[in-house]
């Protein structure tokens, strides 16, 4: 639901911004912009991979007549937008894989940019807690300090962190979540 209220939100405060009151009254309508809006990650709108067709609104006939193929009965409309609701999912679900490796390796890239950590160094592990009553922004979220047990493979992000004196106690953390200590000679067991 989260990615739902940052699809929506930006238009219903733009709309609760000149009308606060009516602002559930024209709700359907940052509905229908949102539902007949081209999706980047999918390419599609969500009409079109629900219905498996665009939606015709007022303003298209204004346009242009729409171009509607004719169907001999019912059942050769239900196969015709079946065909076309896969042919559909196909396509976004192509489209959305493409969109997920271009940001992973866009995202890969950046954390490539930071600074290496090898066999060895001393890094802290993020970490959140909250205690119960307390607020977040007043406890520590970096744990350690830690040592790094093994490097990554070439292009892995993932590290493998000796947590205890044990060193069968291995933790996997991402790059992400890993902080290099600034004091390297500082072994805590």
């Amino acid at each position: 639901m989260v990615w739902w209220r940052k699809a929506i939100t930006p238009s219903s405060k733009c709309i609760a911004g000149q009308n606060p009151q009516d602002w559930d009254v024209l709700l359907p309508w940052i509905m229908l912009s949102y539902r007949t809006s081209v999706h980047e990650t999918t390419g599609y709108t969500p009409c079109r991979l629900f219905f498996g067709r665009e939606i015709f609104l007022p303003a298209h006939l204004f346009r242009s007549t729409p171009n509607t193929p004719s169907y001999g009965n019912a059942q050769d409309f239900i196969e015709d937008i079946q065909q076309q609701i896969q042919i559909t999912e196909e396509a976004a679900r192509t489209k959305t894989q493409h969109a997920f490796e271009q940001q992973e390796r866009y995202h890969n890239e950046k954390v490539f940019l930071e600074e290496k950590l090898d066999q060895g160094d001393m890094v802290y592990i993020f970490q959140p807690r909250q205690k119960k009553g307390s607020s977040k922004k007043l406890l520590g979220s970096w744990r350690g300090p830690y040592i790094i047990a093994t490097p990554p493979l070439e292009t892995a992000l993932t590290y493998r962190v000796q947590i205890s004196r044990n060193p069968n106690n291995i933790k996997i953390c991402h790059r992400n979540n890993l902080y290099k200590s600034k004091n390297q000679t500082f072994r805590p067991w």
